[in-house]
């Protein structure tokens, strides 16, 4: 329905009108509130209120797709934790990394209760996998 096809005139009862000389005038201008009011409303049930709110019309987007600038999107803590593990092993993480859960008595289960808990020595962690490319 587009605002052209609403009702554009108002009828007011004889008493709310004018005399004689101004009648016209009155019914003039509430047709054109009434024509502002409905356009108005027509733009915001078309529009979304925020960008956020947009659907997409292809659905098939991959997560790389979606986050192109985000290299550890998707990549689990524990994941990360055993790729470097697998790639340079206990000793070495540990002389890359000097925290104490890969140097004493190293195990996927105590460095990510650690590394959850450490936002500084996560950070590492992560800096780490990027820079050597895994994956």
């Amino acid at each position: 329905m587009t605002p052209a096809s609403y009702p554009t005139t108002l009828s007011l009862p004889s008493s709310a009108l004018p005399g004689d000389n101004g009648a016209h005038l009155g019914r003039v201008s509430v047709e054109r509130e009434t024509r502002a009011y409905f356009s108005e409303a027509e733009t915001l049930l078309t529009e979304p209120a925020s960008p956020w709110m947009t659907q997409t019309k292809d659905r098939t987007k991959t997560m790389a797709d979606q986050h192109p600038n985000n290299p550890l999107h998707g990549k689990t803590l524990e994941h990360i934790v055993v790729s470097l593990v697998d790639h340079y092993g206990w000793q070495e993480l540990g002389w890359r990394i000097k925290i104490g859960c890969f140097n004493s008595d190293p195990s996927i289960k105590s460095s990510l209760k650690f590394l959850r808990r450490t936002p500084w020595a996560r950070k590492q962690v992560e800096d780490l996998y990027i820079a050597s490319g895994l994956d």
